[in-house]
């Protein structure tokens, strides 16, 4: 699926099924990864077709999908329990708000590092492009940050609610832990070269900071 003109319904098949898939999870106020979605899609498609599938890379992507919230929900768990608490008895309010914007522009930035070039790709599918010459044009990378930007303006306000209201209430101090676990799980998935996915690795953070507190703060 590389970009020729015969790869089209393909390509369609895949970014319907992957769109359906999210939409109908965020319908239900349940957020899911874009990444597992697509690469399920991809992966259905090619086993309809008869094509070779690369079921070593799919494992690897499937054994780093399984991993990452259970990383980022122990190194949430550490923080929220020792680290950052130690840190906010040593400094002082003004520091820690300089913390927290520091964090938020690190997530953004591991946010657009594993999902950006899905958009790409995405981008590149649907007008039979050519993926490689798409992720290197200034042009397709403007329209995929562009298209990036308007998803995440119209979902912000469902996963605020998510934070808020999800798998476990979180204090400020938490929130912090959960924002860096979620980055450092996630670029380091993609140093990796193994996408991941950000919600999952978002839960994994929420899950380590309430069982820090008590597993009785989790929404079970």
């Amino acid at each position: 699926m590389g970009g020729a003109r015969d790869d089209a319904p393909r390509a369609v098949v895949v970014l319907a099924t992957a769109t359906a898939v999210v939409l109908l999870s965020n319908a239900v106020r349940i957020p899911t990864s874009i990444t597992l979605a697509l690469v399920g899609a991809v992966t259905g498609v090619a086993v309809t077709d008869g094509q070779a599938s690369n079921w070593h890379l799919l494992a690897r992507v499937l054994l780093v999908g399984l991993l990452s919230p259970l990383v980022a929900a122990g190194v949430a768990f550490v923080l929220n329990r020792h680290a950052l608490p130690l840190a906010g008895r040593l400094g002082n309010v003004a520091r820690f708000g300089r913390l927290r914007r520091m964090t938020f522009w690190l997530l953004a930035i591991a946010y657009s590092t594993n999902d950006g070039q899905k958009v790409v790709f995405a981008l590149a599918l649907m007008t039979s492009s050519d993926v490689t010459r798409a992720a290197s044009a200034p042009a397709w990378l403007m329209a995929g940050g562009l298209v990036f930007a308007i998803g995440t303006l119209s979902g912000v306000r469902g996963r605020g609610r998510f934070l808020r209201h999800g798998v476990a209430a979180v204090t400020p101090v938490g929130l912090l832990s959960t924002e860096l676990a979620t980055s450092g799980a996630v670029i380091g998935g993609s140093l990796l070269g193994a996408p991941l996915s950000m919600t999952q690795c978002l839960t994994g953070g929420l899950l380590g900071v309430a069982v820090s507190r008590s597993s009785r703060a989790v929404r079970w």
